[in-house]
């Protein structure tokens, strides 16, 4: 959007927006956008018939932050951006770790006292707290003194992984954000692994994805934030499930390497019921992992470090979400150590995002690669990259590996960036 509109023409697009985006809803049959925790997730389903949709959701989102940040002025939109992000955090932490949201009925309110009571936590505090996150949709005050859930703070007593997603951004990675500048001073522009904020908020040598995973500072929570992101918004499997030709395997194997609990696996084996998988991971991912029983005999798990050769020879070698945790070298490394495994023609299949220059996105699209770009700086010295850096993980890891597509599909936050092997290269 030109930064010369007025006011007047980016609330007639809103207007506009809003009103085509109304429409459509209902004539597909889909709820209405509500913060009702009735309504559901109220999720707009994915497919081309709701383009449109997706498309004035976008829209309006875009124009209306402009708008905010417009009427709001440079000088006050500049003092408080750090300090209501710095206190937004602040509410997730009382409500996070004093499981304020378990003592408020889904179907009902509950008072100051009698959250504060059952929590532990004072009253004050406690509708400090809440009241800050109402500022967020997140619960409301249907009459004073009493807190009843929306749908956006439901999700954290009907969604199990969900909470692990909040523990894991506020118990893992806002440690080391609030050490970013001891980082720099200690390490520089140092792009080693072990050389990352998360090292420096928890003293410690380990690379920093293996020392989170492994749960030394929280057990599961970050296989439960895992499956989360696995199935939501732009980062959900289903986008990589239905939108890549899976049947050209055909009845063959394929390796998630570094799976986790192997939620990927699962969906891929309920919708290919050809297709066989072993998920690896470290040994204690295997702990954890649980095929449904009806998958089993379609998928097994075995404990495997991606950093040593791999010992299984299968058709395609998935890594979701792997190499943007690691910087350049250690992400060649990584795929450095399937060849070995392969035959021609067998396919290993980067499941990432491709970054893509500012003006080829829109403004919510942008925010959110710009957040998971610095996530992955800031917490394991990781990179996400461009297609050009792609190439180059590629072509270092091993000159007989050839980039042969990268396929994005729709609103998805992941590409499948597809690498061939050819022995006689």
């Amino acid at each position: 959007m030109s930064q010369s509109q007025s006011l007047k023409e980016i609330a007639a697009s809103i207007s506009a927006n809003a009103s085509s985006l109304s429409e459509l809803i209902e004539a597909k049959g889909l709820p209405q956008p509500s913060f009702s925790v009735s309504d559901g997730q109220q999720t707009i389903p994915d497919g081309k018939e709701f383009e449109q949709l997706h498309a004035s959701r976008t829209a309006i989102r875009e124009q209306a932050q402009i708008l905010l940040d417009l009427v709001t002025g440079p000088v006050e939109h500049a003092t408080t951006w750090s300090i209501y992000n710095n206190h937004d955090t602040s509410a997730l932490v009382f409500i996070y770790h004093c499981k304020l949201y378990q003592y408020i009925p889904l179907d009902g309110t509950a008072t100051f006292e009698e959250i504060a009571t059952k929590s532990g936590l004072d009253v004050h505090r406690t509708r400090l707290a809440l009241r800050h996150a109402m500022t967020r949709r997140f619960f409301y005050e249907p009459q004073p003194g009493h807190v009843a859930h929306t749908a956006a703070s439901a999700l954290l007593v009907k969604e199990p992984d969900f909470v692990d997603f909040l523990g894991h951004q506020l118990g893992d990675t806002l440690p080391a954000v609030a050490n970013l500048s001891k980082t720099i001073d200690k390490y520089g522009n140092s792009r080693e692994p072990n050389h990352s904020a998360t090292n420096v908020a928890f003293e410690t040598d380990e690379n920093p994805m293996s020392f989170i995973a492994a749960g030394a500072v929280s057990g599961p929570r970050f296989s439960g934030a895992m499956r989360w992101a696995g199935k939501t918004g732009s980062l959900d499997d289903s986008h990589i499930v239905e939108n890549y030709p899976w049947d050209d395997f055909g009845d063959g194997m394929i390796v998630d390497v570094a799976g986790g609990t192997g939620h990927l696996s699962i969906s891929l084996a309920q919708r290919y019921p050809k297709l066989k998988f072993i998920v690896q991971d470290l040994p204690q991912q295997g702990k954890e992992f649980s095929a449904p029983s009806h998958l089993q005999d379609r998928i097994q798990f075995m404990a495997h470090d991606m950093f040593q050769p791999q010992p299984v020879t299968a058709d395609a070698y998935i890594l979701r979400l792997i190499c943007h945790d690691w910087p350049d070298e250690a992400s060649s490394q990584i795929l450095r150590q399937l060849v070995p495994a392969m035959r021609d023609g067998a396919r290993i299949l980067l499941i990432e995002a491709v970054m893509l220059e500012p003006n080829r996105v829109s403004e919510p699209e942008r925010r959110f690669y710009s957040t998971t770009a610095l996530h992955m700086a800031v917490a394991y010295n990781g990179k996400e990259r461009t297609e050009a850096e792609w190439e180059n993980i590629v072509r270092n890891a091993d000159a007989r590996l050839k980039l042969n597509r990268i396929l994005t599909p729709r609103r998805s936050h992941c590409s499948v960036i597809e690498v061939v092997f050819h022995a006689g290269a």
